[in-house]
């Protein structure tokens, strides 16, 4: 049995035994990093908006809203600034996510503008060892396209166990695809344990103010308020300005080498499933069909209306409803409710009260239709 060692097969250990291969020509690798599932962020590829479609839309100073799913958008600078999903993107991509500056603002003091995700403990803290004497490197990569050229901060913190690291990047050439990679140092700091308190977020700073961030580069240290390079460029204070970004992939840096693997296109069914862990909605005739929830009377005017959700999602959500009735009917009775409210909800399911305007024989079997566009139920379980 011969020996041959192979340094540029990725994914495959440089070490003298790496490939091991028999006299009869079969060989044995010795693999050190796995290439699926390497990606731990959803939706990098900004292929899913379960929200707003491909509808630009303004940007609240106040809500977060995700102009694609798993991915907020937040500021207080300025006003008239929009957000949307766009048929825009580099080569091998299709989707990309794009904010617009209306008014520009001034990103003083605690003034706030950030595009961010988060991540939970057990998609990332388990297989970059955070928290233990063996943690790794881990390595961001993005493509990133904007009217504003300069250096731009990245920040990933925690605020629930207090760390928080700052990076920054550089855009070059203005309305031109870049891709970027970031190295993002180990953080061996014991506050990173395995609970579900612990969330990993990660923030593009667009207009943080100085309260809320840092000038010290790649050093993990207490928690900030926010996702700021202070020393950056400020995109919500440029009037007029756009900002667009697809093919985000964080993955743990298994080899140490600071090089940002190809990314891991997932298909839309994956990445819908992974999203809808977080956000779910059931909408009426705008669709093919109409969503439905079944159930029976339990007295003559309260039926209990029941919906598994689609999965589990992360944690029991919070449903919201929208309050034209005449947009639902209880069948087979060809009524609207005249009025409806979340029952309970768990991970699995949610169970809404329908109340019927005519009694009912208790017992009696229906159902809750979606029954025109108007109708729209959220369920959202979002960190």
């Amino acid at each position: 049995m011969s020996t041959l060692k192979v340094g540029a097969i990725r994914g495959v250990s440089a070490s003298s035994d790496a490939l091991t291969v028999a006299n009869d020509g079969t060989c044995t690798a010795n693999i050190t990093n796995n290439l699926s599932n390497r990606n731990m962020v959803i939706n990098g590829a900004s292929q899913i908006s379960q929200r707003f479609g491909t509808t630009s839309t303004s940007i609240s100073s106040t809500a977060q809203q995700f102009p694609v799913d798993r991915f907020i958008v937040q500021t207080n600078l300025g006003s008239g600034h929009s957000h949307q999903q766009v048929a825009d993107a580099p080569t091998g991509f299709y989707y990309s996510q794009k904010v617009t500056c209306g008014t520009g603002g001034s990103a003083t003091g605690s003034n706030f503008g950030r595009y961010r995700t988060t991540l939970e403990w057990q998609n990332v803290i388990p297989q970059s060892g955070f928290g233990t004497s063996g943690a790794k490197q881990l390595v961001l990569s993005f493509y990133v396209k904007s009217s504003l050229t300069g250096t731009f901060g990245f920040t990933i913190q925690s605020y629930a166990n207090n760390r928080a690291i700052t990076n920054t990047y550089t855009i070059n050439s203005a309305n031109t695809w870049e891709r970027k990679t970031i190295v993002i140092a180990a953080d061996t700091n014991s506050a990173w344990v395995a609970t579900t308190a612990i969330h990993m977020e990660l923030g593009w700073d667009l207009g943080e103010g100085p309260d809320r961030g840092a000038d010290t580069l790649n050093t993990w240290g207490g928690g900030q308020s926010g996702y700021g390079y202070d020393s950056g460029t400020k995109f919500f204070t440029q009037s007029s300005a756009t900002w667009q970004i697809t093919g985000i992939q964080l993955e743990v840096d298994h080899t140490g080498s600071g090089v940002a693997t190809d990314f891991e296109h997932r298909s839309f069914a994956q990445e819908l499933a992974l999203c809808q862990r977080y956000f779910q909605k059931l909408e009426g005739a705008a669709r093919s069909f109409n969503e439905i929830l079944i159930g029976s009377f339990n007295t003559g005017t309260e039926v209990p209306v029941t919906r598994f959700l689609v999965g589990h999602m992360r944690a029991a959500p919070s449903v919201t409803i929208s309050s034209t009735m005449s947009d639902y009917d209880i069948e087979p009775f060809d009524q609207a409710p005249s009025s409806l409210a979340l029952r309970h909800s768990t991970i699995k399911e949610i169970c809404i009260n329908a109340f019927s305007p005519t009694s009912r024989t208790v017992g009696f079997y229906a159902v809750l239709s979606l029954h025109t566009a108007g109708a729209l139920i959220t369920i959202s379980a979002e960190l």
